[in-house]
């Protein structure tokens, strides 16, 4: 979608693993799940 705003866009794929959390999360706790997860941890 050229042009396209992605915050109102579709999504177009499937939602693997979901986690809710009751705190905020710092960027460098979110690079170090994404880091964990692209490791297969």
């Amino acid at each position: 979608m050229p042009g396209s705003d992605a915050a109102v866009a579709p999504m177009t794929g499937t939602i693997d693993e979901l986690k809710i959390f009751n705190i905020p999360l710092g960027e460098d706790i979110v690079k170090a799940m994404y880091k964990l997860g692209v490791a297969g941890k």
